[in-house]
């Protein structure tokens, strides 16, 4: 019996400093600092973008162009009945970014997108855009 009250009264005792009656300063995962950075003066910058949900048919692409000062100067967006991956769906989003800007003539752009895999290919002297336009349509 005295062991008994001895290992209640001990684990009574951790609880008490170890376990869940001790506060312990819980202290949030530090969130990265997202910002919008605004493109050189006289350039505009085309922020593009495609949303899909599997399992259903179809893509959603979006183009928005802003001034240097990150006002709003224009924006569309598309809906294209069935592609055949993201890759294609966010170069998509791209070419419907640039052609938006060239219908508002505006030609001194920077393009962003959050597909790094595309972006590094476009800065590659190697690929021909052309051929992603028509590989896209």
């Amino acid at each position: 019996m005295t062991d008994h009250l001895w290992i209640t009264w001990a684990s009574d005792l951790l609880d008490l400093h170890l376990g869940s009656n001790q506060k312990t300063q819980v202290i949030p995962a530090a969130k990265p600092v997202l910002q919008w950075i605004p493109p050189p003066t006289n350039f505009f910058i085309v922020n593009t973008d495609a949303s899909l949900v599997v399992g259903q048919p179809g893509v959603s692409l979006s183009a928005v162009i802003r001034d240097s000062e990150g006002s709003l100067v224009v924006a569309e967006v598309d809906f294209t009945p069935s592609c055949s991956s993201v890759l294609l769906a966010e170069a998509a989003a791209i070419v419907l970014g640039m052609q938006l800007a060239l219908r508002w003539s505006i030609s001194r752009v920077k393009i962003c997108s959050d597909n790094q895999t595309i972006i590094h290919a476009l800065q590659q002297d190697a690929l021909n855009f052309a051929e992603w336009v028509e590989t896209i349509r």
